[in-house]
């Protein structure tokens, strides 16, 4: 465990957080499960969403096509994300270093290195987009309203858990009024639905289906990271369904508004068409875009923070959140503008969410089946050379197994299996990977869950009778 233990309340907003991935004792827990909603609400009113939820009308869905699949997806990822949230309040310790007790310390540095890399490409992917949309509302150079909204982000971050939670209360009625003004004026000035070609094929439906799942299932690594403080008292149910809900509504909103305007528009840019509709407000609604950026932004440079230190990065969490806000700006550069290489960098992300399912799958299973992560000492999950030392191959080899048999499966615009091309498309390897990757590991542990429930049962005192 780094670090000294130091005092860190819920008033300590502009103070720097001392922790890094340490374990946050009972005696300094603290908070209420409603400030969950605020976190995952904010993160996702931005432009990265509504791209998202127009791709169901350009790949030729009708609205009503586009809205179910909108939903169904939407709601069963942030599920997923919201159990991951609950085991923050038990363990009370943040995401990544939880799964050492099914990968082990060094095998977890697998998922750990594979979520830094998740983080660090959609900080780059929301602040080209937020740096673009804050270059439209002070008309200066892409550069300094990139730099202006990184710089911001990072001290944010730097800062840490009780600041973030406080920026994102405040952003969700900040940037959440100026939508639901954007989302009135865009839709009463929507042109003609139905000028691009629309149907509701079974298979362009599940495309949309799974790429609205993988985005808001691509949030679980960083779950419980913003519980970890509330009491180990928190009842399991309030942390999924308070995330399941602030997910649900944001991501589902904004995805909703850009398959409408998708469909209204012909597909119009969304910084394009905020320019050509809001008049005078177009200046507000870029801020608030940009906003919405940062809302998200803040939660990948603490997260990624977060993970490095679970790989073994030599550094404070304060100084691991510069270093990934320092390379996530080159990559800004690198990649400045809105056409083809942001579009690759985005694909490329939703393509490294694969490794999410199986992950979770076996993490599901070990939290909330197994229990082994509820019971055993935590400090266990700290030392190198303790209990869950090297590499459990039950896990690891689960995850494994799990993702390479839904490699078939797959269907992206990086890679198209034999599966994912028979069903023209419509990717089902997310479901895939997590069955496998969790079933397996189910069966590996049946002999440790039958030992430990007869090590439980030999331990509980006897009483006369």
């Amino acid at each position: 465990m780094e670090g000294k233990e130091q005092s860190y309340g819920e008033n300590d907003a502009f103070v720097i957080e001392p922790r890094g991935i340490e374990h946050i004792p009972e005696d300094q827990r603290y908070g209420k499960v409603r400030k969950l909603f605020n976190v995952w609400f904010a993160s996702n009113l931005h432009l990265s969403v509504w791209t998202i939820g127009a791709l169901g009308i350009t790949l030729g869905l009708n609205f009503i096509g586009a809205l179910t699949s909108i939903l169904t997806g939407t709601f069963l990822g942030a599920v997923v994300v919201g159990l991951s949230v609950a085991m923050g309040p038990k363990l009370g310790m943040p995401q990544m270093p939880q799964s050492r007790a099914s990968f082990g310390y060094h095998g977890n540095f697998v998922p750990a290195i594979l979520s830094w890399l998740n983080f660090l490409g959609w900080f780059t992917v929301n602040n080209i987009l937020g740096g673009l949309a804050m270059k439209e509302a002070l008309h200066v150079p892409y550069l300094v309203s990139m730099l202006i909204i990184s710089l911001v982000t990072i001290v944010l971050a730097l800062y840490g858990h009780n600041l973030i939670h406080g920026f994102e209360r405040i952003m969700t009625w900040v940037v959440g009024l100026i939508f639901l003004v954007m989302t009135f004026v865009m839709l009463a000035h929507h042109g003609q639905t139905g000028a691009i070609p629309h149907h509701n094929s079974p298979v362009v439906w599940l495309t949309e289906f799974t790429v609205m799942f993988s985005y808001a299932v691509g949030w679980s690594p960083y779950g419980a990271d913003y519980g970890r403080y509330l009491p180990q008292t928190t009842r399991i149910r309030g942390p999924v369904w308070i995330t399941t809900f602030g997910l649900f509504i944001s991501i589902a909103w904004v995805s909703v508004v850009g398959a409408a305007l998708a469909a209204g528009f012909n597909g119009a840019a969304p910084i394009t068409l905020i320019g050509k509709t809001m008049g005078w407000f177009s200046v507000v609604a870029y801020v608030g875009l940009a906003l919405g950026s940062m809302s998200s932004n803040v939660l990948n440079i603490y997260s990624g923070s977060l993970a490095a230190l679970t790989f073994g990065l030599p550094l404070k969490r304060w100084t691991s959140a510069i270093l990934i806000g320092g390379v996530s700006i080159v990559l800004s550069l690198i990649f400045s503008s809105e056409g083809k290489a942001v579009d690759f960098l985005q694909n490329f992300l939703l393509f490294l969410v694969y490794w999410v399912t199986p992950w979770f799958g076996v993490q599901a299973v070990e939290f909330y089946i197994n229990k082994r992560t509820r019971i055993d000492n935590v400090l266990d999950f700290y030392r190198p050379r303790g209990p869950m030392a090297g590499i459990r191959w039950k896990g690891l080899g689960s995850f494994i197994i799990g993702f390479v048999v839904s490699i078939p499966f797959m269907a992206s615009a990086i890679y198209t299996g034999p599966i994912g091309h028979a069903l023209k498309g419509a990717d089902i390897s997310y479901f895939v990977s997590g069955i496998v990757a969790g079933g397996l590991y189910y069966l590996f542990t049946i002999s440790e869950r039958r030992s430990r429930r007869a090590s439980l049962h030999l331990a509980r005192p006897t009483v006369d009778q």
